[in-house]
């Protein structure tokens, strides 16, 4: 009968159950301090940061100092060349975007004419060098809503602004979710040494902590899943099909929140 039942519930359940389970289990043996430093506490910073590093990194990046840090980027790349510093566009015959197969072409103007962005990287091999990065760096960076605003050495210096960015929040926001727990965490080991009732109530607030860090884990686990796995994939589907972890990954708050971002 068990292994009926057993077979019945979904392998995506299971893990549900497990990780809840773990939570709650490490939650009742360590008390209320240690669910504040257990693998849990440690997956919820880093999820947390990364979810805080995307709602926060595009303002940072378009403040003052971003722009300053993006300028000084943009304004180091000056000795790059045409292909770098000028506005690139994809080129058009009969007011349609031209293509190189399943790629568009790229031109910039040089002298009031149009010329494909491969051949004004410059001479010899260090300019077909360059004039392959530049079309590598167009077909990632250009497209038909911001062809003919921006150059590449404008789009690649803001990517490198966000990148430091991302790195330095994340850094931030690990050191400040670890010592917020740190210090919860400190302040919640005295109920260890109570009287009996406050270390009973020591056990059941750290397996509730416990279980609600390892529920916060799925949860931003299943959004990046959810973000990153097509929808009708055999990924999403193993997700989507279950009972209770597919309540956790269709009806995800956290997927919403991250869907905004994008």
């Amino acid at each position: 009968m068990f292994t009926a039942l057993l077979g019945a519930v979904e392998i995506a359940d299971i893990i549900v159950f497990v990780v809840l389970g773990l939570g709650l289990v490490m939650g009742l043996i360590g008390g209320l301090a240690k669910a504040f430093k257990g693998i849990f506490a440690t997956l919820s910073i880093i999820l947390i940061s990364l979810l805080l590093v995307g709602v926060t990194v595009s303002p940072i990046s378009a403040s003052s100092i971003g722009r300053s840090l993006s300028g000084a980027f943009e304004g180091a790349t000056s000795g790059w060349g045409t292909a770098f510093t000028s506005t690139v566009y994809i080129a058009e015959s009969d007011g349609k975007p031209l293509k190189d197969g399943n790629d568009f072409v790229y031109c910039v103007e040089v002298d009031g004419e149009m010329v494909k962005l491969d051949s004004v990287g410059g001479e010899g091999l260090l300019g077909s060098l360059k004039g392959k990065m530049a079309v590598g760096l167009a077909k990632n960076f250009v497209n038909e809503e911001n062809s003919g605003k921006v150059s590449l050495a404008s789009f690649a210096a803001n990517e490198l602004t966000k990148i430091i960015f991302d790195i330095a929040l994340f850094i931030i926001y690990c050191i400040v979710l670890a010592l917020l727990f740190k210090l919860l965490g400190k302040a919640s080991k005295k109920m260890q040494t109570g009287s009996t009732s406050v270390r009973v109530l020591d056990k059941v607030l750290g397996a509730v902590v416990a279980a609600g860090l390892a529920l916060l884990t799925l949860l931003l686990v299943f959004a990046i899943i959810k973000l990153a796995a097509p929808a009708g994939s055999k990924v999403a589907q193993f997700f989507e099909n279950a009972n209770i972890a597919g309540v956790l990954y269709n009806k995800n708050p956290m997927a919403k929140m991250l869907t905004k971002l994008r």
